[in-house]
């Protein structure tokens, strides 16, 4: 794990800060033990981040952050409550709402992020378990601390009668709701009336998705980290 960066008063309430941050493959589970030793959380996490900042001091970095962030996350035992992130505790909340088989395995999630004067919007958001693919659109306010998503699940193999409805999540980063939105309802009706002709067609045409997904991980990954690292040296370049 590498971290740099420099941070400056411009006057008495605002801050300019600089951060770069690489973290690759850190076992979180020795961080989790060192807040909790009963705590059986595990996994790998890495995470790559390029930041240029100027914001008032009481509200954060991130509230005038600009920059680029890639995470990925590929744990053994997933649970939010040792760490107090929202994202994380947003992707515990999410994983259930997408993939309602109590014995699925969380494989891995990625997130890739934009962020322009604390505005964030996603790149590319990605979650695989042995049962879905999951991608999705969010965009988040630092300022306001406000989130709006959608997340779609895909099943890794076509399904009679599965209720697989694409899922939003809106409010506050400490004070969320999800839910359904009516089109997204109505849309997912008519696939789960179709799924008994359909389902066996795709059974035939198409190759199942492998359950472990490590080939989608990495890619989903390796896709990130380098269009990251491109987004970072350009807006360096234009800072300069």
């Amino acid at each position: 794990m590498e971290a740099r960066g420099r941070m400056q008063w411009r006057d008495s309430e605002r801050l300019n800060a600089h951060v770069e941050l690489d973290v690759d493959q850190l076992d979180y589970g020795v961080l989790a033990r060192r807040k909790n030793p009963e705590s059986t959380m595990k996994g790998m996490f890495s995470l790559f981040a390029r930041l240029d900042a100027d914001y008032v001091a009481s509200r954060g970095l991130m509230s005038g952050a600009s920059g680029a962030v890639v995470f990925g996350v590929w744990p053994e035992d997933f649970k939010s409550g040792i760490f107090d992130l929202w994202a994380i505790g947003l992707a515990n909340a999410l994983i259930p709402k997408l993939d309602k088989e109590k014995a699925s395995t969380v494989n891995c999630i990625v997130g890739g992020f934009n962020l322009e004067d604390g505005l964030l919007e996603e790149r590319i958001m990605f979650a695989d378990t042995s049962r879905i693919q999951a991608s999705g659109d969010i965009d988040a306010n630092f300022g306001t601390r406000e989130l709006d998503a959608r997340i779609v699940p895909n099943a890794k193999r076509a399904q009679i009668f599965s209720f697989a409805a694409p899922v939003t999540v809106d409010g506050e980063f400490d004070d969320y709701s999800i839910g359904i939105r009516g089109r997204d309802l109505v849309a997912t009706i008519f696939r789960f009336i179709a799924s008994p002709v359909v389902a066996p067609i795709r059974w035939i045409t198409e190759d199942p998705i492998p359950r472990d997904g490590v080939a989608a991980c990495e890619q989903a990954w390796r896709t990130n980290i380098g269009a990251s690292a491109a987004s970072a040296d350009r807006a360096a370049t234009e800072s300069d």
